[in-house]
């Protein structure tokens, strides 16, 4: 049964979601002490890294005092590695690069298990206070998935310049204390069962194979052990892909066939794992399976890697619903009752023994970077997080939000998950979309601050129907001018007057108030373009109206059918229909109502004219059709000219070209057409 809140509900929830921030918090003492620092000096001086050749390089790690964290080396006496950059959107997208190090001999980096392999992660995409990948490793390990990469927040300085908070990371590779397989050889057809590492892949640069798959588009699947395949390897793994995907498409959901090759309880873990994170790019890009050697063995969903694209969104869908990706089987897979049921299994376990406590997990991550990431966003005010206990606050919300969302879909919900209630900013900037959501404050209001905001806009939860708060239709929304709003569905589109720029939101749900700050902007007065839109052309804007010297705007239409509006090119200033009632008479004049219901006809019109008058909001449709029609011609000039309705025009006045009921000299009556 879905929830109707009350308007002090609102504000009850956003006081109890702010205490519950505010307790998450309390007993975090703020140390400021320095984070572990990586010093990195290349050979040349003046290096051109790329990310397909290792160049040399000498460092030093000095912990700073970092429990569990050892010094290494150090300036007098460097060690060896070498490096490269990483990523793919994130080397090509943003100065702050990422890299891949490979040191000489194995050690302890930043307190991580010793290896040779290490990532240097910078997240200079993560608005989250660099928390999206902190938050999402740890729900990986508390739902039970064997290995999950381990990082620590590292200070970088590379050849003697500050290059920001960075996260030394556990690469994911085959390796008894990573991905614990057997690590098949390339090249080598002695046994094709494994060990296998691929990646669901959206970039095709890596060695890989393709196929078809069910949903109609092309999967490519990244090897990476081995990393060079034999033609009888090759097929082997396309065969077990394949075999997946039919299964995975088939018809009949009753039972999951494809679970013979797939293990059902490890893919329930690693899928949950991305819809708490609402990680609408899961199953797309960097999504990885493992195999070890054996016929008996199944293909493993895992480890969890990038959780760059969690987080942007509401919490009211499925991860793949609106993703703007194409989601590698799991839409298909959550159909059948076989997994459905194992995940059910899997959350109930979490909501009793793995989700208390995330909140304060949240806050002392936090607050270990806090320092670090303020130097951070000294050198990257572009990237940087500015306020890190307000990024708490929101990673906390959204994933309080998605777990009490995702407990109604599956039937139960952690005890101590918030009560919380998402409100999103909602207009034609963002599509209608729900990338804009307000944060409750300690005040229960809800607040946002957004670059611009201009055109029509609704304050409204993820479904339409939790809440939604309008406007009277009249007034316009200026800056610092509180704005009285409507709740339900009585409430009209707001129109923003001009543009506010740096504005920030503040809506009072109890006494349904938006304040709005910022710089106001005056409208910038364009030329008006009013055109027909409707069935017959597809809602486009190829029918224009013509402004005649009268200022009444007038468009002749052929073979006129099905419902249509009056719009500008974006249904913003100009959104004019009809009461879903009332059709259009031929002849009758109609009233338009602003964001009105589409119009419809009374009956067809083989040559139609239509008229409209933008100020007085009415509608004229004037049959053309001549046949039975007198003409009147240039030596018949009637003596007294009236329109359809009744309305005589004034002696002398030329009528524009319509059908009119004229008087003649001896005042008999009849239509006639005036060309």
């Amino acid at each position: 049964m879905k929830k109707s809140y009350t308007l002090r509900m609102f504000a009850a929830a956003a006081l109890s979601f702010f205490a519950a921030a505010t307790a998450s918090a309390q007993g975090i003492v703020s140390t400021e002490a320095p984070l572990p620092a990586i010093y990195i000096t290349t050979d040349d001086p003046n290096p051109e890294i790329n990310r397909e050749e290792y160049i040399g390089a000498k460092y030093y790690l000095k912990a700073n005092g970092t429990e569990g964290v050892e010094d290494i080396a150090s300036e007098e006496a460097p060690l060896p590695l070498q490096l490269r950059g990483r990523g793919n959107w994130t080397w090509v997208g943003y100065d702050k690069k990422p890299y891949r190090l490979l040191l000489d001999a194995p050690a302890p980096m930043a307190g991580l298990k010793s290896s040779d392999y290490f990532g240097l992660h910078a997240h200079a995409d993560d608005n989250l206070g660099f928390m999206r990948n902190t938050l999402g490793f740890e729900l990986a390990r508390r739902l039970g998935i064997d290995w999950t990469p381990s990082h620590s927040p590292v200070e970088l300085y590379l050849n003697g310049e500050y290059r920001g908070l960075y996260f030394c990371t556990e690469l994911v590779r085959v390796d008894p204390d990573r991905v614990d397989v057997y690590k098949q050889a390339d090249n080598d057809n002695s046994d094709l069962t494994g060990g296998w590492l691929v990646e669901i892949d959206n970039y095709n640069d890596d060695p890989h194979i393709t196929f078809k798959s069910g949903s109609g588009n092309n999967v490519t699947i990244s090897h990476k052990t081995p990393l060079s395949l034999s033609d009888e390897q090759a097929a082997w793994l396309k065969n077990q892909m394949e075999t997946i995907d039919r299964g995975v498409y088939a018809a009949d959901k009753s039972v999951a066939e494809w679970a013979d090759l797939v293990d059902l309880d490890r893919l329930a873990r690693f899928y949950i794992v991305h819809e708490l994170m609402d990680n609408y790019e899961a199953f797309h890009g960097s999504c990885f399976l493992h195999r070890d050697r054996g016929e008996d063995r199944k293909w493993m969903f895992g480890p969890v890697w990038d959780f760059g694209s969690s987080f942007f969104r509401g919490s009211g869908k499925f991860i793949w619903q609106d993703a703007g990706y194409s989601l590698v089987w799991i839409e298909e897979m959550y159909k059948f009752p076989d997994f459905l049921n194992k995940v059910k299994e899997v959350w109930s376990d979490f909501c009793d023994n793995g989700y208390d406590g995330l909140d304060e997990f949240i806050a002392s991550q936090a607050e270990r970077i806090k320092a670090g990431a303020a130097r951070d966003f000294e050198r990257w005010p572009e990237y940087g997080n500015a306020d890190m206990d307000a990024c708490v606050r929101k990673m906390t919300y959204m994933l309080g939000n998605k777990t009490r969302w995702l407990g109604q879909q599956w039937g139960k919900i952690p005890a101590s998950a918030p009560e919380n209630v998402e409100l999103f900013l909602r207009g034609t900037f963002n599509n209608w979309g729900t990338d804009q959501m307000l944060m409750p404050q300690d005040d229960g209001t809800y607040t946002l601050e957004i670059p611009s905001l201009m055109d029509q806009v609704k304050i409204a939860s993820a479904d339409w129907s939790t809440a939604v708060f309008g406007g009277n239709g009249v007034t316009l929304l200026k800056a610092g001018v509180p704005y009285q709003m409507v709740s339900g569905s009585g409430g009209h589109n707001i129109s923003v007057y001009g543009e506010i720029t740096d504005a920030k939101l503040t809506f009072d749900p109890v006494e349904q108030t938006l304040l709005v700050e910022g710089t106001q902007h005056e409208p910038v007065v364009e030329e008006v373009h009013v055109y027909f839109r409707g069935d017959m052309n597809s809602w486009k804007t190829d029918m224009e109206f013509a402004k005649r010297d009268d200022g009444i705007y007038a468009l002749d239409i052929d073979n006129l059918t099905g419902k249509f509006k009056i719009a500008d090119a974006k249904f913003l200033d100009i959104n004019l229909g009809g009461d879903n009632v009332t059709p259009v008479e031929p002849g009758v004049p109609y009233k338009l109502l602003k964001s009105g219901k589409n119009i419809s006809l009374s009956r067809d019109v083989a040559r139609a004219r239509m008229e409209v008058d933008l100020d007085g909001k009415t509608l004229l449709l004037t049959d053309l059709d001549t046949s039975g029609i007198e003409e009147v011609s240039a030596d018949r000039t009637p003596v007294r000219i009236f329109t359809l309705q009744g309305f005589e025009l004034p002696a002398g006045t030329a009528p524009a070209p319509g059908i009119y009921i004229v008087l003649d000299k001896s005042g008999k009556a009849s239509k006639h057409f005036i060309r």
